[in-house]
């Protein structure tokens, strides 16, 4: 999984990529200035439409 941070002194993000495990095991610093002073920002999940019924152009009935 991938998180992202904003250190709390720069103000910067940055993301890392790692396990759960890994992630609650693992103190991480920041890239940029090396502070512990990090805060977890949380986004939105990319979302991925597959199939029919998600475009407008799907369910349309044809005229005649």
């Amino acid at each position: 999984m991938r998180y992202t941070f904003e250190c709390k002194e720069c103000k910067k993000f940055f993301e890392i990529s790692a396990t759960i495990e890994v992630f609650v095991a693992d103190n991480f610093v920041c890239p940029h200035c090396g502070s512990r002073k990090l805060k977890r920002s949380y986004t939105s999940p990319n979302v991925i439409f597959n199939g029919k019924g998600f475009y407008k152009t799907d369910n349309r009935k044809e005229k005649i």
